[in-house]
């Protein structure tokens, strides 16, 4: 997905204040189809020609190199200003006050907290408790001087570890999380513990990307190069990444443990849209109040210079590039 710059991050929100944020996911996809017809049509053809060049697509080095020359990396860095974040965060809660979740006096806990941003709002909203769950608070500290000392404050950050750890928290009425699922081994075991933490009635409000998504492999800041896992074997990767960009050390960039089985991507699982709905849409756990698959046509035309590696995939496998899940516990 591309990266949002302030300008449109801003459209957006205000998008979201007067039209109903489903509305906007559908129309997201829809504007997203232009893409297949209005492109780079040059870069195009120079992607062909490099290529053509190969027989082993899969299996070639030097291919995956000389995308890797053609497409810039892309800087997260603006995503992460408070103010941005802050925006995301309404988004966000303008998207459950569509659905009518209740949010006054509620009990909320946001899982994978991260820099603590779905809950910069606790008190405009009048949340009873503000619980952020995350394996460190080095993203959330920072923010100290963005927020009101009442809000700061009220903020209580957990750290622990999200997957061998209990969750200390019981009977909440919403759990958030996002970006978080797609890096853990045993995502169904982390969902368990966070039903068994919420009240009968409780919301679980969700935002990934699968493992089938552009940039899943969270590795566009070291390479712009899209659906590298989809396209070339782990052995190419992991000696790109780490032999040739010489990223991390050959270590796990969240855990810093050394990588001694060859994974290029020891950061994220491999489950693709049908595993997690399989998970998150259990009718025996979970009313489902809605469920979104997001598209990006944005790289339909690269896909194109790919058709053997993307031949036997369906639409949602090609081009969706994140997940929305809203559940109620039964």
């Amino acid at each position: 997905m591309q990266q949002t710059n302030d300008t449109r991050q801003r459209i957006k929100f205000y998008l979201t204040k007067y039209l109903s944020p489903s509305l906007i996911d559908k129309a997201r996809g829809f504007l997203s189809l232009r893409h297949k017809f209005i492109f780079n049509k040059r870069k195009q053809k120079r992607i062909y020609k490099i290529v053509s060049k190969y027989d082993d697509v899969s299996n070639s080095l030097d291919l995956l190199k000389e995308l890797h020359n053609e497409f810039k990396t892309i800087s997260l860095s603006s995503n992460y200003k408070f103010d941005n974040l802050l925006l995301s965060s309404r988004q966000r809660f303008n998207y459950l006050k569509d659905k009518k979740v209740p949010l006054n006096n509620i009990k909320m806990a946001d899982f994978g907290a991260g820099h603590g941003d779905m809950l910069f709002l606790c008190k405009e909203l009048g949340l009873s408790e503000a619980v952020a769950l995350d394996f460190s608070d080095k993203d959330f500290l920072p923010h100290k001087n963005d927020l009101d000392p009442d809000v700061f404050n009220f903020i209580d950050f957990k750290c622990l570890d999200l997957v061998e750890e209990p969750l200390p928290i019981n009977d909440f009425d919403l759990i958030t999380s996002f970006s978080a699922f797609e890096h853990f081994e045993d995502p169904e075991t982390v969902l368990n513990k966070c039903y068994e933490s919420l009240k009968i009635g409780g919301y679980m409000y969700v935002e990934f990307a699968a493992y089938n998504s552009p940039y899943a492999t969270h590795r566009k800041i070291f390479s712009g190069v899209p659906h590298i896992q989809n396209i070339f074997q782990d052995e190419v990767a992991f000696k790109f990444f780490y032999d040739y960009l010489k990223i991390n050390d050959k270590r796990n960039r969240y855990t810093n443990e050394l990588i001694t089985d060859g994974n290029p991507y020891p950061e994220v699982n491999r489950l693709l849209i049908k595993d997690y709905e399989k998970i998150f849409l259990d009718p025996n756990r979970w009313d489902v109040i809605d469920y979104t698959k997001i598209y990006n046509y944005q790289y339909h035309w690269f896909i194109k210079c790919f058709k053997n590696s993307f031949k036997d995939k369906d639409k949602d496998f090609i081009y969706v590039d994140y997940l929305k899940f809203l559940i109620r516990k039964k």
